[in-house]
């Protein structure tokens, strides 16, 4: 990893306006950040004001329009039926979506997210309502099968308390030993298998 140094040499040449781009649209590592913040409070700048306008840069990154056919978020293809939205072009509804949330949780802190995610654990299970036991992203990976073989799909993750999970996995695995078709395997009933 390289020093603070490093990337204060690096940048040091770079306007301010870019270095507010790099600094709210990139992931970098924490020394290459901090140095982006040390250049900039040399300049004069305070450290509210990076802040704000960094994160007003980040937020006009989600609205920036390519104007090509690609999808302006996830950058797959749009040619075919795409959704517009405000000028901007996006391969599904679920891009738009993804876009649109990711604007949003710029303006979130680290300890609002722990929160929320607090108070999901500890609440009611969406599938059950039950509150015995804590809630929690479950993976399921479905399977089905063709004549002799078993086959797996690219799996999809829910929210719900481990004892709705494994009664749903439960119920799937019941369903697929008798009729045999398609269920969803729940990953912690794989590894207390």
């Amino acid at each position: 990893m390289y020093p603070k140094q490093f990337f204060i040499e690096q940048f040091s040449e770079i306007d301010s306006e870019h270095l507010l781009v790099k600094l709210s649209s990139e992931d970098l590592a924490d020394n290459a950040s901090d140095a982006i913040r040390d250049i900039l409070t040399a300049r004069g700048m305070s450290v509210t004001e990076i802040d704000s306008i960094s994160k007003k840069v980040h937020k006009a990154q989600y609205r920036l329009a390519r104007r090509t056919i690609e999808c302006d978020f996830c950058g797959n293809s749009a040619r075919h039926d795409p959704v517009l939205n405000e000028g901007q072009r996006f391969c599904s509804r679920k891009c738009l979506h993804r876009a649109r949330v990711s604007e949003a949780a710029v303006d979130l802190t680290d300890a609002m997210i722990l929160q929320a995610a607090g108070k999901i654990r500890s609440g009611a299970c969406p599938v059950c309502s039950s509150m015995s036991s804590p809630v929690e992203m479950r993976f399921h990976i479905p399977l089905f099968h063709t004549s002799s073989r078993v086959r797996t799909r690219p799996g999809r993750a829910y929210v719900a308390s481990s004892v709705a999970g494994k009664k749903i996995a439960g119920v799937c695995w019941s369903v697929f030993l008798q009729a045999g078709g398609v269920f969803h395997l729940d990953q912690s009933l794989l590894s207390e298998l």
